[in-house]
This record gives C-alpha cells, sequence and structure tokens, in this order.
C-alpha cells in the first residue's frame, strides 16, 4: 500500500507535462462522473407522479394516488384489476402505462380498448392533468378471477359509501 502512495506521489510531482495532462483528464472525468451520481441520487429520491402549476402553488399528484383512482374509476365497468401504472413526464407532455390483469375468459381486445377511453378521459379531465400525451395498456396476466373482481367492486364501493357518509 505504501508503494502504491509512493508511486502516486512520484506521479503527481513529476515535471513530465503530458503525465499531468492526462492525470488531469482523469481527475476530469471522475468529478464528471461523481457529479452525474450526485445528480442520479438526487433524482430517484423525487417523488414519482405529476406536478400540476397552479395560481397558489403546485399540485403533486402521486402515481399511487393515479392507480388507486384508475382501480376506482374502472370498477364496475370492465372486468380487470389494475397491478401497477406508471406514470413519467417528458417535456411538458405526461405519459401514463397501466399494468392490468384479466380473467381468462375476458375479450382482451375490448377490455384494453374500454380501459384505454375511461382511462384517458377520466385522468384528463378529473384529475387535472391536460397534457396526458398517450395512455399505455399492458395486460400483465390472465390470472384475475370474477369473484374476485366483485369482491374488489364491493370493497371499492363500501368505501365510496363510507367517505360519503362521512363529508354528510
Amino acid at each position: 500500500m505504501q508503494d502504491i502512495l509512493k508511486e502516486l506521489s512520484d506521479l503527481v510531482n513529476s515535471s513530465d507535462a503530458t503525465l499531468k495532462f492526462y492525470l488531469g483528464v482523469l481527475v476530469g472525468i471522475v468529478f464528471v462522473i461523481f457529479v452525474r451520481f450526485l445528480s442520479f441520487l438526487k433524482k430517484s429520491r423525487k417523488p414519482k407522479g405529476v406536478y400540476i402549476k397552479g395560481d397558489r402553488g403546485d399540485i403533486l399528484i402521486h402515481q399511487t394516488a393515479i392507480s388507486d383512482f384508475i382501480n376506482k374509476v374502472l370498477s364496475g365497468r370492465v372486468q380487470a384489476q389494475v397491478q401497477k401504472v406508471f406514470i413519467y413526464s417528458k417535456k411538458a407532455n405526461h405519459y401514463l402505462t397501466v399494468y392490468i390483469s384479466v380473467p381468462p375468459g375476458a375479450n382482451v381486445t375490448e377490455t384494453v380498448k374500454a380501459i384505454h377511453d375511461i382511462v384517458f378521459q377520466q385522468v384528463s379531465e378529473r384529475l387535472g392533468i391536460d397534457n396526458l400525451e398517450k395512455v399505455d395498456v399492458i395486460v400483465k396476466d390472465f390470472k384475475t378471477k370474477e369473484k374476485t373482481l366483485e369482491k374488489q367492486n364491493q370493497k371499492l364501493i363500501d368505501k365510496v359509501d363510507d367517505t360519503a357518509e362521512e363529508l354528510s
């Protein structure tokens, strides 16, 4: 270890201009990599969702809230269960990817078209995400059973009823 440190010290203290140039380039590259790594760490801590600019401040709609909203909007309308929702922004536009699970007997084409139409309209209108550019619907699997969907729909209906009673 001491030998390596001595050799590094000799390199730094050398009078060779080309060696110092390459050391400077190496230090610059390491610095750029370090800054990029720090910016990646900072970016990854930013909550995932959509920021909507407002007159009195910004609003963040988290992607889990969007997922819950989509589940509630789809309940009773289509036979599908939302597994995951990802939203990302590029410039001023937003892109939504919805992973769903459908029952084995479902008509996938009709289900996906209905989900696409409902999600695009409801997310744009009710959540205020005006610049929703694209909604991708991905069928993840065919493991959802119809009884599971009925139970999920009933839970959501009960939850909405409870919330409505509390607000009254």
